[in-house]
């Protein structure tokens, strides 16, 4: 038997955000959290745009603006904190990757008496909804407004990991790609390639199903014949709307069918340099596709992926990568040889690596990472 999950509402396209409203009502929110991140706050008009169109519909609209890039447990405890104090019935996270999971784990987490850390490294979750969720994506990468995860780290113990629970589903997903002009290419780049490798993993994962398929599939067309587009020109809206819904796809199929290798290497290397997290799975990707090429021919999926992409996945993915002028390796990150038993021991421990379709030794995993660092 498999179980698909998903928002209970998916609002998509050109000025979806001005639905809001309705939607709030329906849900009958009063107090509601916008949680944003820190240079978002200060250089986007789409903060004030959104306490307009909420003022006349709730009693009091707080905001939290503390999000970092790479969001820590502590961040989480902050904004828990927060939104006890006020009393807050709602949190509306609005922004990319950090804040929609720095939204999500405070909203399941608000109740629990017990440190964000604790629930991180024993993976002991509340087993109940938190506050309400509603989650607005501001980049096209992680696909975080349409999964159960969050992903942050713990800066005391040095891990970057995730939680996983039903409860931080997003009661409602909006997805205006008029929100996601303002990134730049750096950051189109890296969002890009984390929502590819979403789609790609999720597509190859040994969870996939039909339904999970038929989304890492159309997402990886979607991505892959607009990213350059939204790269080159972030004002090009046809092409940002496509990398938005191509995001928010990989982001159902991954919750449904989970990741792989790329995504199991890339949570400690991101706790070990505070890289971005879309750098990690670019730089890792066609490594690991070639990595796990001979099973993926032999299951068909890599000529499906060839097919979609109009080239051979490898080769497509390098290209990509020079085009947006991405390194090859991690050899300017600073990571140590002697780095290397950590992260292989943490990837080895994570829920991606148990999803990839070649199975994954400690030994094979040292392998793969030694020329690149």
């Amino acid at each position: 038997m498999a179980k698909f999950i998903a928002p209970a509402v998916i609002l998509t396209g050109i000025g979806t955000i001005a639905e809001l409203p309705a939607e709030i009502k329906k849900l009958n929110i009063k107090r509601p959290m916008i949680v944003i991140g820190r240079s978002w706050a200060k250089t986007s008009g789409w903060l004030k745009k959104l306490q307009g169109l909420l003022k006349d519909m709730c009693e009091t609209v707080t905001v939290f603006d503390s999000v970092p890039p790479e969001p820590t447990c502590n961040v989480v405890d902050e904004l828990r904190n927060v939104l006890n104090r006020h009393n807050n019935d709602c949190v509306i996270a609005l922004g990319g990757g950090s804040v929609m999971d720095t939204g999500k784990a405070a909203a399941l987490l608000v109740n629990s008496d017990k440190s964000t850390s604790w629930h991180l490294q024993t993976q002991e979750l509340p087993n109940e909804k938190g506050l309400k969720i509603i989650a607005i994506a501001t980049t096209s990468g992680t696909g975080s407004e349409a999964t159960v995860a969050a992903v942050f780290t713990d800066e005391q113990n040095k891990i970057k990991q995730s939680i996983k629970s039903p409860y931080m589903m997003p009661d409602i997903a909006i997805v205006d790609p008029e929100l996601t002009i303002s990134c730049p290419p750096e950051q189109t780049a890296y969002a890009g390639m984390d929502a590819l490798t979403q789609a790609i993993e999720s597509f190859c994962s040994i969870y996939a199903t039909n339904l999970t398929e038929a989304l890492s599939e159309k997402a990886m067309k979607l991505i892959g014949e607009n990213i350059i587009l939204a790269y080159e020109d972030g004002k090009n809206i046809n092409a940002r709307q496509a990398m938005a819904d191509g995001s928010m796809m990989a982001g159902l199929a991954l919750a449904n069918a989970k990741l792989g290798l790329v995504h199991g290497v890339a949570h400690p290397i991101g706790a070990l340099t505070h890289k971005p997290h879309g750098l990690i799975c670019a730089i890792a990707l066609p490594f690991v596709l070639e990595f796990n090429k001979e099973t993926l021919i032999e299951n068909g999926k890599y000529q499906r992926m060839a097919e979609i992409l109009s080239e051979d996945p490898i080769k497509y993915v390098k290209t990509l990568k020079k085009a947006m002028n991405i390194p090859e390796d991690f050899k300017s990150f600073g990571i140590k040889e002697e780095d290397l038993p950590k992260i292989v021991e943490n990837s080895m421990g994570s829920g991606s690596t148990g999803a990839n379709p070649r199975k994954v030794t400690k030994p094979e995993v040292a392998e793969f990472l030694k020329p690149l660092i």
